[in-house]
C-alpha cells in the first residue's frame, strides 16, 4: 500500500498540517482538536484514495455531480447561520461544509469531459453549464472566496485541455468585460475585501 503513496505530497501535506493545527490551536483550543480529528481522518481516506483505481469515478461522476447539488442545496433548509452567512450543516457536533466536498467532484467532470484535449467551443460550453450551478449556489451562501475557487477551477481544466491561443484570448476578454456586471451583484463587504486585497494598507488591522 506504501508503494502507491508519493512522498513529496505526503510530507508537503503533513507538514501543512502541522503549522494548520498550531496556528488554530492559538486560536482556539476546541477548534484544534476539532482540526486533529479532521486531519486524522483526512489520512485515512487520503490512504484508501492512494489504493483506489480512479479510472472508476468515471461511472459514477454523475452521482457524485447530483449528491453535491443537492448537498449544497441543503445548507439553506438545514444549515446554521454564522456571522450572516450559510455554509455549513450541523453533523454530529461537526460542521460540515458541502462546497469542499464539490470541488473534487468538479475536477473529476471537467476532466472526464476535457479528457481527449477537446476544447472546442461545445465542450468549452458544456464544462461551463457544469459548473454554473455549483458557482451560483456557493455564491448566494454568500462565500466569495470558495467561488472564486471554483472559478479558478474551471479556468484551470481548461487551460489544461490544450486550449488554442485564440479561445484563450477570446475567453479572457469575455471575463474583463463581466467585471462590471460581477462588480453590480457583490455585496458591501465583498468588494470591501477585494479593495483591501489590492491596498492593505486601508486596513491595518
Amino acid at each position: 500500500m506504501l508503494k502507491k503513496i508519493n512522498l513529496p505530497i505526503t510530507i508537503s501535506s503533513f507538514l501543512l498540517s502541522i503549522l494548520g493545527i498550531v496556528t488554530i490551536f492559538s486560536s482556539s483550543s476546541q477548534l484544534g482538536f476539532q482540526q486533529i480529528i479532521f486531519i486524522l481522518f483526512g489520512l485515512i481516506l487520503y490512504f484508501f484514495i492512494s489504493n483506489f483505481d480512479y479510472r472508476y469515478l468515471r461511472n459514477v461522476k454523475i452521482h457524485l455531480y447530483v449528491i453535491s447539488l443537492i448537498l449544497l442545496f441543503s445548507v439553506f433548509i438545514l444549515g446554521t447561520e454564522t456571522r450572516g452567512v450559510i455554509r455549513w450543516i450541523p453533523f454530529f457536533g461537526f460542521n460540515i461544509q458541502p462546497s469542499e466536498f464539490v470541488k473534487p467532484v468538479l475536477i473529476i467532470l471537467l476532466a472526464d469531459l476535457l479528457y481527449k484535449k477537446q476544447s472546442d467551443w461545445l465542450n468549452i460550453f458544456k464544462s461551463l453549464m457544469l459548473i454554473l450551478p455549483v458557482f451560483l449556489l456557493v455564491f448566494i451562501q454568500p462565500d466569495l472566496g470558495t467561488t472564486f475557487t471554483i472559478l479558478a477551477i474551471w479556468m484551470g481544466m481548461v487551460f489544461a485541455s490544450n486550449i488554442e491561443l485564440k479561445k484563450l484570448i477570446i475567453l479572457f476578454l469575455i471575463a474583463i468585460m463581466s467585471i462590471p456586471l460581477a462588480w453590480v451583484v457583490l455585496q458591501d463587504y465583498q468588494k470591501q475585501r477585494i479593495f483591501t486585497f489590492l491596498s492593505s494598507s486601508k486596513d491595518p488591522l
